[in-house]
């Protein structure tokens, strides 16, 4: 089947990693297929820790990283 399993049936290797990245990917990009509450929280959420990240950058002179400046990011803007 070209998967390469170790004798306990687990991927291994670039196997792994490509389920792993796809398992990442879908949990990324599902969030506008919850209900609108739903999403909306979670958009909140996501922001509020990325706003955290971006002042903390902003504290150390470092340039802010997209998505991260609360100054100019909204929530409609950020999502897909």
């Amino acid at each position: 089947d070209g998967y390469s399993t170790d004798p306990r049936g687990v991927w291994t290797g670039e196997e792994a990693l490509f389920v792993l990245n796809f398992i990442v990917h879908a949990a990324d990009i599902s969030n506008g297929a919850k209900q609108t509450p739903t999403a909306v929280q979670w958009a909140d959420r996501v922001l509020a820790e990325f706003f955290v990240q971006g002042d903390a950058e902003a504290e150390e002179g470092l340039p802010i990283s997209p998505l991260c400046d609360r100054k100019t990011t909204g929530r409609a803007e950020s999502q897909i």
